[in-house]
C-alpha cells in the first residue's frame, strides 16, 4: 500500500489535519471555505479531490485512498461534542461541590468553636494571673504597699527573708547606699529580687536606693547589690522597702 505524501488533508469535521508521511500529527487548521457557484449545490469534500482517511470497524474493512487508514479510536483524538452542544451535565460534579461545601462549613464551625474555646481559656487564665498579681502587689512590701523596716533588723517580703546586720551608708561620692544586705529565697521557685529602699522625712522621699539580685535558687542566700543617684540625706525618720514590680 503506497503512502500519501506529507501535507494537510481534509477531515470529516471540515478541518484539515497534517499527515507527516508516516502518521497523523496533532496539528489541525481550518478547512478551505466552500466556494459553490450561485444556484449550484456545494460538492461533497470527497468529490473535490481531497484525500479522505480510511475507516475501519471490527469485522469490516474500510476503504483506502492511498495512505494508512485510520481506525476509530486510533489516530483521531476525541473531538468532543459539536459546536453548540455541551453534553449532559454530570451529577457527580454537583454532588462533589455539595460535599466540599459541607466539609468547609463543618471545618469553619469546628475552627470557630475551637477558637472560641481557646479565647475563653486564655481569657480565664489572664484574669486569674491579673488577680494574683494584684493580690501580691497589695502584700506588705509589694509595689502598692511599702513595708516599713528598721535599719539593721531582719524582715521578710513575699518569701525573700532578709538577714539582720545591714546598714544605710554613703558610697564613695556620698550617694545613699545599703551595705551588708543579704536575702534567702524561701519561695517555691527560683526568682530574682528587684526592690526599692526609700529614706523618708514625713511624707517626702529624700532618697531612693535600688537593690537587685540575679536569679536565686530556692533555699539559697545571696548578697543584694544596691546603688543610688540620690545624695545620702543628713537625717531621715523612716525607711521603707517595696518590690519595684
Amino acid at each position: 500500500m503506497s503512502q500519501a505524501p506529507a501535507g494537510w488533508h481534509l477531515q470529516p469535521d471540515g478541518r484539515e489535519r497534517y499527515w507527516d508521511g508516516t502518521q497523523w500529527t496533532a496539528h489541525f487548521r481550518p478547512g478551505p471555505a466552500p466556494q459553490a457557484a450561485d444556484g449550484q449545490p456545494q460538492a461533497d469534500p470527497a468529490q473535490q479531490g481531497y484525500p479522505q482517511p480510511g475507516y475501519q470497524q471490527p469485522g469490516y474493512a474500510g476503504y483506502q485512498q492511498g495512505y494508512p487508514q485510520q481506525g476509530y479510536g486510533q489516530a483521531y483524538p476525541q473531538q468532543g461534542y459539536a459546536p453548540g452542544y455541551q453534553g449532559a451535565p454530570s451529577s457527580g460534579s454537583s454532588n462533589t461541590t455539595k460535599i466540599v461545601l459541607i466539609v468547609i462549613g463543618v471545618l469553619i464551625l469546628l475552627v470557630g468553636g475551637g477558637c472560641l474555646a481557646v479565647v475563653t481559656l486564655v481569657g480565664g487564665a489572664v484574669n486569674e494571673a491579673v488577680e494574683t498579681i494584684e493580690r501580691e502587689d497589695d502584700q506588705p512590701g509589694g509595689p502598692d504597699n511599702p513595708l516599713e523596716i528598721t535599719e539593721g533588723e531582719a524582715f521578710e517580703v513575699s518569701g525573700f527573708d532578709y538577714d539582720p546586720g545591714w546598714s544605710v551608708v554613703g558610697d564613695f561620692v556620698d550617694d545613699a547606699d545599703i551595705e551588708g544586705l543579704k536575702l534567702t529565697n524561701n519561695r517555691d521557685t527560683p526568682d530574682s529580687a528587684f526592690v526599692e529602699i526609700k529614706l523618708w522625712s514625713g511624707n517626702e522621699v529624700l532618697a531612693t536606693v535600688d537593690c537587685y539580685t540575679d536569679e536565686v535558687a530556692v533555699g539559697t542566700k545571696v548578697t543584694v547589690d544596691c546603688s543610688s543617684f540620690d545624695d545620702l540625706p543628713a537625717s531621715y525618720d523612716r525607711i521603707t522597702i517595696n518590690d519595684t514590680f
